[in-house]
């Protein structure tokens, strides 16, 4: 018998906005190599802000800025309900793949009911954890602990573990990059 069924290929890639740099790059590229590689690749973004061209990849826009008036206890376990149904309404029931970039995205989604969720660690959270005087080891692990991640180094890994030891499964890789589009920025000119 012939499975008639088309098989489910929705790959959703969340993060706050478009807007910044590192993390922004990683979500695009890797959605167009989705694309490439016969997925439905979809960015869910809690903020309407762009500062790239826009992929040829469907954008959808949730306003995380109107739940800022609720306490930080429970705003992220609500929004997150609002993201699943956003979700399930326009895009699928069931991703394939649901990948949450930055914190501020992963605080929601450690709430999500998705399937197949992935938290994508860009940094390295000591780091961040000097930077950012919020995170601590304790916020860290609520949001991290029996999740499923990824680190975009070997290094990002090891100082993860340091501080979430306690992860579902937890593995490295490299940061996807756009080979053609170097390619062409190396070869313009720029005027004086």
């Amino acid at each position: 018998m012939i499975n008639n069924i088309k098989q489910n290929k929705t790959v959703i890639l969340t993060i706050f906005s478009l807007q910044g740099g590192g993390a922004e790059r990683f979500v695009i590229t890797l959605a167009e190599g989705f694309k490439i590689l016969g997925y439905e690749p979809h960015i869910v973004c809690f903020k309407s802000q762009i500062d790239y061209e826009k992929p040829d990849i469907p954008l959808h826009f949730l306003s995380y800025q109107s739940y800022r008036w609720l306490p930080k206890g429970i705003r992220h376990r609500i929004f997150a309900k609002v993201f699943d149904s956003y979700v399930r309404r326009h895009i699928t029931d069931k991703p394939v793949l649901t990948l949450s970039n930055l914190w501020q995205v992963d605080q929601t989604l450690t709430h999500s009911q998705l399937p197949n969720k992935v938290f994508v660690i860009h940094n390295t959270l000591s780091k961040e954890k000097q930077v950012h005087t919020y995170l601590n080891d304790h916020a860290l692990r609520e949001v991290y602990q029996s999740q499923n991640v990824v680190a975009v180094s070997k290094g990002a890994k090891e100082d993860f573990l340091t501080i979430v030891p306690n992860v579902k499964a937890l593995t490295a890789i490299h940061n996807p990059i756009d080979q053609e589009s170097i390619i062409i920025q190396s070869q313009k000119t720029e005027e004086l």
